[in-house]
């Protein structure tokens, strides 16, 4: 059995979800007020029924990435644009529309990418990770776009 391993990686996740480890301010922000925020925020739709699904994880999924939209659009001058995994859940798209983003058709025209851990690994088989910030999940991993910043990885879970 390899529990070692599994219990470490769980501790590197959990840490990262708090904030510690996170080196980059961008990425702590994003972490700390978007992903996990730790107290009370002002993102009233986060409720809203249309981000909830049958499927279990997925509406929690789809809170965190409205939050997420929301706070890259405070942060980008132009329309916000994300690209979605294909099989992305109805809950999903309607978070991006909610928080005011438009879903990109193709992932280089995106700022932001929310794809699978198994789509990525096939990417980045092809072309290396350049510019972007890679917050990578079990189930779900984003890609963030941005000029001069470093390719950075921060697990979470």
């Amino acid at each position: 059995m390899r529990i070692l391993p599994r219990i470490a990686d769980a501790y590197r996740r959990w840490r990262h979800t708090r904030g510690f480890g996170v080196h980059s301010p961008f990425a702590y922000a994003i972490v700390t007020e978007a992903l996990y925020p730790r107290r009370g925020y002002a993102y009233y739709l986060e409720n809203d029924a249309r981000l909830e699904s049958p499927s279990p994880g997925e509406s929690g999924r789809a809170r965190a990435i409205y939050r997420l939209c929301i706070f890259l659009r405070q942060r980008h001058a132009s329309p916000l644009k994300v690209h979605l995994m294909p099989e992305a859940p109805k809950c999903y798209r309607m978070a991006v529309r909610l928080a005011g983003a438009q879903i990109a058709g193709e992932a280089h025209e995106a700022h932001c990418r929310i794809t699978t851990p198994a789509i990525l690994a096939e990417e980045c088989a092809l072309t290396p990770l350049h510019g972007q910030l890679m917050l990578a999940g079990r189930d779900m991993t984003i890609l963030i776009s941005g000029r001069d910043m470093a390719p950075t990885i921060y697990t979470l879970p």
